[in-house]
């Protein structure tokens, strides 16, 4: 039964049972499903698009019991028309209330009774009710009442009510934006099972990222690029934040439009700031209210969320890329740029680097971008990550910091031979003290990029890890042991996993896993290559926990290496072997030859192991490539794996 609070008693009747659209996400619903736990109220509290309807629907369609639905609507009610939706949906439940005009003590009374069915009701667009108003107040009373059906109520913004006690009793279980956000697996899902739209993993992996799960975005990205090509939807992916005439549609209707007037000004006057803080926009707009600006936009869910303590906020990448087209067309481009740098000066002089290089990109003041790069130090690229794919070629040529980011961050896309030709082409006519780091970088690279390395009497850590591939991994590691701190650690569990001894190579991969002071990048591939390891060595590891160590790495290159891996693990095993033929397209594409080398060695062993036809494809591609880029520790695990297949 769906009860409707459109400003009127209507009340609409449909198939509780029915299979609501949208992909069914187990981790939302098991929680508040599951007979043998405590939850027995739920609140989903989040944005409109995020999914909250959906989630309601999956949970009617899936529990055991009767059902009952009330919809606030979109207008404020008194507290009239929500107490006749409850008691008409108490009815539903197998639970009448006496007699033809309830009372509040009636309605819960019935919902309380011990002696009834047990229920779900379900309070969707609680939003409605409005603040303050008898509706809300009626809501208040349903969740603090002892009742014998379970409750769970959806919101764009958190009701006004106690909810401590509900917490400390262990009976309330909330889920709020980012348990909506759809990680990058259930994108892919969303995509191939509920859409029939599926893309390539890596185009996956950029819009879990462009959008950060949002399931709105998601459909819209889908219903503009159905009937596409694939070339045709990459582009569309590459603009989805800046120009897609439907997320504009979206969010003036759905959010902007629903917002007050002087609200709605702030967000787009303070959009030139990535993550706004009181103190920083008062500077910046001249005013004296900002905090309390921005506490109200957080309560309204605009997609803003509280970092470092309550003490910043952080836009959605959407909304805030919707926001600076509003405000370009506000200001005009020479006053926009004015306005970013006066941004950047004030990030600046405040602590947050990476929001004054963006600041002062966007500015086109490329003295300023390369000092703050330089300010940042060697955590730069990482910090900033794709945004300097947008820096003017002509920037880096002049200016050695950049090309030193720039370099940096091509390495992480697995890009080393072009990171390489950045150093060389900048270094020859760089200051002497930048042109020594960009010299180190390049020997740092060299022996990735020779197939027949070479390395000194004292051998750097690259020289260490490249030699495991080329004779001996054993001694290797025993070297890179040696080496202090996590770095050590990290390079001898690589080592010891090609020297096939995976007990002590994950000894020293979880040091570095757990290590606090291990760098996200260090981290992250600990985690990947102890989950890799543990999958050759039992069935204990799915593909959904190494696509989540995945989604969570920083390096481009490692990822795609990590979703080869994920899919591999595919309960689906023709869908994994065709998921690992476009990364292994991909990384070509980009021009990782290693990550490409490694995604067919990694396809051929899980194809080998699900006896799939393509295991020596994979295998024999997997070996030449690493014959030829002077791995043969790599290319003996590859024909070995290629004998065994062949023998079989």
């Amino acid at each position: 039964m769906v009860v409707g609070l459109g400003g009127s008693d209507r009340v609409d009747v449909a198939p509780p049972r029915a299979e609501p659209t949208g992909l069914v996400r187990d981790r939302l619903l098991n929680p508040i499903l599951d007979p043998t736990g405590s939850a027995r109220i739920g609140l989903v509290v989040a944005p409109a698009g995020h999914g909250k309807t959906v989630m309601l629907g999956h949970l009617a369609s899936r529990f055991p019991g009767p059902v009952a639905w009330v919809a606030c609507g979109t207008l404020e009610a008194g507290d009239a028309p929500l107490l006749t939706a409850l008691a008409r949906a108490a009815t539903e439940l197998g639970r009448p209330v006496p007699g033809a005009r309830p009372d509040p003590d009636a309605v819960l009374s019935a919902l309380s009774h011990p002696s009834g069915s047990s229920g779900l009701l379900l309070i969707d667009d609680a939003h409605a009710l409005g603040l303050g108003s008898p509706g809300a107040a009626l809501l208040e009373r349903v969740l603090g009442a002892e009742l014998a059906v379970s409750v769970v109520v959806a919101s764009r913004r958190a009701p006004a009510v106690d909810l401590s006690r509900l917490r400390l009793s262990g009976v309330l279980h909330e889920v709020g934006t980012d348990e909506l956000r759809f990680r990058a697996w259930e994108v892919e899902e969303l995509l191939r099972d509920v859409y029939r739209n599926p893309l390539s993993p890596e185009d996956v992996a950029t819009l879990a990222r462009r959008t950060r799960g949002w399931a709105a975005c998601l459909q819209l990205f889908h219903l503009a690029t159905r009937d596409r090509t694939p070339t045709e939807r990459r582009r569309v992916l590459a603009t989805l934040t800046t120009s897609s005439r439907l997320m504009r549609d979206y969010l003036t209707r759905n959010v902007l439009d629903h917002l007050p007037l002087d609200l709605r000004h702030f967000l787009v006057e303070a959009s030139v700031v990535r993550r706004p803080t009181g103190p920083l926009c008062d500077a910046l707009l001249g005013r004296q209210d900002s905090a309390a600006v921005l506490a109200e936009l957080e309560r309204r869910q605009l997609f803003t969320v509280r970092l470092d303590g309550d003490v910043a906020f952080d836009y959605h990448d959407v909304l805030r890329s919707y926001c600076l087209v509003e405000l370009s067309d506000l200001l005009g481009e020479a006053d926009l740029r004015h306005r970013f740098t006066l941004a950047a000066h004030l990030m600046e002089e405040g602590g947050d680097p990476m929001g004054a290089f963006e600041a002062y990109l966007q500015a086109g003041d490329r003295d300023a971008v390369a000092r703050v790069l330089d300010r940042m130090g060697q955590s730069g690229p990482a910090q900033v990550g794709d945004l300097l794919q947008t820096i003017p070629a002509g920037w880096v040529e002049e200016d050695a910091w950049l090309a030193l980011a720039v370099g940096r961050h091509l390495v992480c896309a697995g890009q080393l031979e072009a990171a390489d030709r950045v150093y060389r082409e900048v270094a020859g006519k760089a200051a002497p003290a930048a042109a020594a780091v960009l010299q180190a970088e390049c020997r740092a690279l060299a022996p990735w990029i020779d197939p027949h390395p070479s390395s000194g009497p004292e051998p750097s850590w690259s020289d260490l890890v490249r030699a495991a591939t080329v004779a001996d991994p054993a001694l290797a590691a025993e070297r890179l042991a040696e080496r202090p701190g996590g770095e050590g650690h990290l390079g001898a569990g690589v080592a010891l996993l090609l020297s096939g001894e995976l007990e002590e190579a994950r000894l020293h991969l979880r040091v570095v896993a757990e290590s606090p002071e291990a760098t996200p990048v260090m981290a992250g591939a600990a985690r990947i290559l102890l989950l890799a390891g543990s999958a050759v060595a039992s069935n204990a590891v799915s593909g959904r926990m190494v696509a989540q160590a995945a989604e969570a790495v920083e390096w481009p290159a490692l990822a795609r290496v990590a979703r080869a891996v994920a899919a591999g693990l595919d309960p689906d095993a023709e869908r994994g072997d065709d998921a690992a033929l476009q990364l292994a397209a991909a990384a070509e594409r980009a021009g990782d030859s290693w990550g490409h080398a490694v995604i067919c060695l990694a396809a051929g062993l899980a194809a080998a192991y699900r006896r799939l036809g393509s295991a020596s494809a994979w295998l024999e591609t997997a070996s030449g490539r690493f014959s030829a880029l002077g791995a043969p520790v790599l290319a003996a695990w590859a024909d070995g794996a290629l004998a065994v297949v062949l023998g079989m």
